[in-house]
């Protein structure tokens, strides 16, 4: 997998797991795993379709520490994104 594309849908929040959530609210107190294991649920391919989670982790653990904090970035500013502009159920 070459470039790594997430996509965040307040469905998708509302199904992480609460580790998961913990680790996105402290990046800076989480391992790198647990970063890497919350990221992954973002992880879509060229369709948009969501990755398997053993794939995403497995393309995101092959990119540098720089390249994964740009992609966390992105995810945060999604999430911001989710929050100024929320979306109506069935939207």
């Amino acid at each position: 997998m070459g470039e790594i594309h997430l996509h965040v849908t307040k469905e998708r929040l509302d199904e992480l797991l609460l580790d998961e959530v913990i680790a996105l609210e402290e990046p800076q107190t989480a391992t790198a795993r647990q970063l890497r294991d919350a990221v992954a649920r973002f992880v879509v391919n060229g369709d948009g379709a969501y990755l398997p989670p053993v794939e995403a982790k497995r393309a995101l653990g092959h990119v540098t520490q720089v390249k994964f904090v740009e992609i966390a970035h992105d995810l945060f500013a999604q999430v911001r994104g989710l929050a100024v502009n929320p979306t109506k159920p069935g939207e």
